[in-house]
């Protein structure tokens, strides 16, 4: 045996060589693996927090366009009553009517008072 390994020393050593850079190599492409892994599951979640992200501001801005024009509505009756009020319809003899006093308006005021609001808030 101890014939064997000197005459073949160098096979040996390039052998224990090989063994040893292949293990390093073998570890270098574990761990390359393991962090492209781990790079595609961050932007998973990067991908996944952007798009609940734009869910919720989606909805937030649903949310105040429908306070924004229930706003405008209750503008717009207001702004339409006293428009009819002040009008001639209810003046002189009129004045004390009830329709002049119950809330009643036109509707081409309300409508009218309504867009303006909209457009105000920038809702339309």
């Amino acid at each position: 045996m101890e014939n064997f390994i000197k005459e073949n020393k160098s096979v040996i050593a390039i052998v224990i060589g090989c063994v040893i850079l292949g293990g390093f190599f073998y570890a270098t492409q574990i761990s390359k693996q393991n962090s492209i892994e781990k790079q595609q599951q961050i932007e998973i979640q990067t991908e996944t927090q952007a798009r609940k992200d734009q869910e919720k501001a989606a909805e937030l801005q649903r949310s105040r366009e429908t306070l924004g024009k229930s706003s405008c509505a209750e503008e717009a009756v207001k702004v339409a009553v006293n428009h009819y009020k002040s009008s001639s319809l209810c003046r002189g003899f009129y004045a004390s009517s009830a329709e002049c006093n119950n809330g009643t308006y036109l509707v081409a005021n309300y409508n009218s008072a309504y867009e303006i609001c909209l457009q105000r808030k920038g809702l339309k």
